[in-house]
C-alpha cells in the first residue's frame, strides 16, 4: 500500500498522470484499483466437519459430490478449504496402524495425538 501512496504523491505534487506515476512505483493499471476480500469460509467448514464426522473415510471426491456440490459450494473453493484444514493428508482408521508407529502420528484435523 504504501507504493500505491508514494504513486499518488508523485501525481499530486509533481504533476504526472496516473498510469505514469503508477509505472514510476513498478504498479500495474490495476493495483489502483484492487481491494481486498475477505473469504467468510465458516459454512464450508462446517459442512465439511459435519460430514466427515459421519464418514471420516471419505476423500474429496466423495465429500464434494455427496456434501458440497448439492449445497451449490464451488470446486474450487472447496479444494482450497480443504487443503486449508489440511485434509489433503493421508489420514488412517484408528485400527489400521500399529500402536508403535501411531504414537507419533497426530490427527490433521485436531492436531491431537493418536491414541
Amino acid at each position: 500500500m504504501r507504493r500505491l501512496e508514494l504513486s499518488l504523491t508523485m501525481q499530486t505534487h509533481y504533476g504526472l498522470r496516473a498510469w505514469r506515476a503508477d509505472r514510476a512505483q513498478g504498479l500495474s493499471c490495476s493495483a489502483r484499483h484492487y481491494a481486498l476480500r475477505r473469504r467468510d469460509d465458516s459454512a464450508l467448514i462446517e459442512a465439511i466437519e459435519l460430514h466427515l464426522k459421519d464418514n471420516p473415510g471419505y476423500g474429496f471426491g466423495l465429500l464434494f459430490d455427496e456434501a458440497l456440490q448439492p449445497k451449490g459450494c464451488g470446486k474450487t473453493r472447496s479444494w482450497r478449504v480443504y487443503v486449508a484444514m489440511s485434509l489433503n493428508r493421508p489420514r488412517r482408521a484408528s485400527g489400521a496402524c500399529s500402536t508403535a508407529s501411531a504414537s507419533h502420528w497426530r490427527s490433521p484435523r485436531t492436531g491431537e495425538p493418536h491414541a
